[in-house]
């Protein structure tokens, strides 16, 4: 098929040209792919798609880092009224033991108080830290690690809400993601879990941890990581729980109609959304099932630490 460009004849008229594909107006031959984009122009476009494959990426990890200031954010009260607590006493002991240095029995105790309160204080301030770090290389996350610095950063004890918090896991259990980003998963799941029992007074939040396999028609059978959060909740009901993992949706306040949350819920509604890009990008899955009134539970399969590299993303199953 001929192109058509417009020329002046010898009378003043306008006449059509024809120009053959990929020869342009000054006769210079242009190369074509089959589909009649340029070369020139394809590399552009992919050059272009690359640079906002690249940029995508930035992003997701900038959203990653301030959900994780967003959720300490939440805490920052709770936080301030902990360290509180624990340095209060601290300054009393140390006060007794400058008062009473003859007392060389209540001195000695009086300190010995103080490095105590001054202890948790620290191993709460680490775990923040530890929180807010990101560690690209290792991708070997203890669970049992995890949770217990999940709970130094909640810093407020789940039982001074009535929640009864119970962990199985084995000490030597280890999950092939990144350490701050499980301890993130956790964070966010037991902090909606509380938040789920308090009206009601409390109730048991319950972690299980343990090997499994995976099963799945690309792959033969793979070590991997079970993981189970499970509270005694009001638990959610079907339009919520089907939306529960898109972002800017939120498990707390009501639904409206179609499962999209109500402009009086609480929360911006990234934890779940952030939760699930997490355990996926490492090559993983989350599930939830929730029934109104009777609680919720959240299942995590996860690759072993050596096996990273092999366990498929989606369409898995435990055995």
């Amino acid at each position: 098929m001929l192109g058509e460009q417009s020329g002046i004849g010898l009378t003043g008229t306008v006449n059509p040209v024809d120009i053959a594909p990929g020869v342009s107006a000054r006769g210079d031959v242009e190369e074509m792919k089959p589909d009649g984009v340029s070369l020139p122009d394809a590399e552009q476009l992919l050059e272009q798609l690359d640079a906002l494959s690249l940029q995508a990426e930035r992003l997701e990890q900038d959203l990653e880092r301030s959900q994780r200031l967003a959720t300490l954010g939440t805490l920052v009260g709770s936080i301030a009224h902990e360290l509180n607590n624990l340095l209060t006493p601290v300054m009393s002991y140390a006060e007794m033991a400058i008062s009473s240095p003859e007392d060389r029995g209540l001195t000695e105790k009086a300190l010995r108080k103080a490095a105590s309160g001054a202890q948790k204080a620290s191993n709460i301030t680490c775990a923040i830290l530890g929180f807010l770090r990101d560690d690209k290389e290792d991708l070997s996350a203890p669970v049992l690690d995890c949770i217990e610095d999940a709970v130094e950063c909640l810093v407020r004890d789940p039982s001074k809400d009535g929640v009864e918090l119970v962990v199985v896991a084995p000490d030597d259990l280890c999950a092939g993601i990144q350490q701050v980003a499980l301890q993130q998963v956790f964070m966010n799941l037991m902090l909606n879990a509380i938040e789920a029992m308090r009206p009601i007074g409390g109730g048991q939040l319950r972690i299980e941890a343990r090997c499994s396999t995976w099963n799945t028609t690309e792959a033969p059978s793979l070590e991997c990581v079970e993981i189970r959060v499970i509270d005694s909740g009001k638990g959610m009901p079907p339009e919520l729980a089907r939306h529960v993992f898109e972002p800017l949706n939120t498990t707390s306040g009501e639904a409206n109609p179609g499962g999209k949350p109500s402009p009086q819920a609480a929360g911006v509604g990234l934890g779940l959304a952030i939760c699930r890009q997490l355990v996926e990008s490492a090559g993983g899955s989350i599930e939830l099932s929730s029934k109104e009134g009777e609680g919720s539970s959240f299942v995590i399969r996860l690759p072993g630490a050596r096996q990273r590299q092999m366990a498929p993303a989606r369409n898995s199953a435990a055995a």
